[in-house]
């Protein structure tokens, strides 16, 4: 059986795949602005505590307690306005300098593997080499992963129709289960 898929490696292609690698890690972008600000408080309170500087207990008894409060809201804000610039900044001008941005890319799908061929380079995986299929939260695509955060996007829209991606996937997945 054999699968075929062609499409445009675009900026939004690629936020995908950075969306992909977080959900592979089970990280929603709530969850990680909570976590980064909960590091930089104990890291702030780590380094007063080291310094001797922590306040009074009494301040916090005394109701005082709100600015504190107000001001990891406002971190977490922060944190999350960091994520949007390297959204609308960053990823931009890392996509720029990737080698596939913006190439358009020819997919097949096959019993050997997944071979893929664009304007600049061509490839091939062998079934074994894939450790892992992503499907994205948002049923754009799914991600095949072949290390920790190199993966090879499918986008749905790149084949056919919807039923056959969903054909495509559950053939990659038996494949990979086989191969492993």
């Amino acid at each position: 059986m054999t699968f075929s898929a062609a499409y445009d490696f675009t900026l939004d292609r690629y936020r995908a795949l950075i969306r992909a690698r977080r959900q592979r890690k089970g990280e929603s972008a709530w969850r990680h602005y909570a976590a980064v600000s909960a590091l930089y408080v104990l890291s702030l309170v780590a380094v007063m505590a080291w310094h001797g500087t922590l306040p009074d207990a009494a301040i916090w008894s005394g109701g005082a307690w709100w600015p504190a409060l107000g001001g990891l809201l406002l971190l977490y804000i922060l944190v999350a306005a960091i994520d949007g610039v390297f959204n609308l900044a960053v990823y931009p001008l890392v996509f720029r300098r990737y080698s596939q941005a913006n190439q358009h890319i020819d997919v097949t799908i096959g019993d050997d593997g997944l071979r893929w061929k664009s304007n600049t380079v061509e490839g091939a995986l062998k079934w074994a080499a894939i450790q892992d299929v992503t499907r994205l939260d948002d049923a754009s695509g799914a991600v095949l992963w072949i290390g920790k955060i190199e993966g090879f996007l499918l986008p749905a829209d790149s084949f056919e129709s919807r039923q056959i991606f969903n054909d495509a996937l559950q053939f990659i997945e038996r494949k990979i289960s086989v191969a492993q």
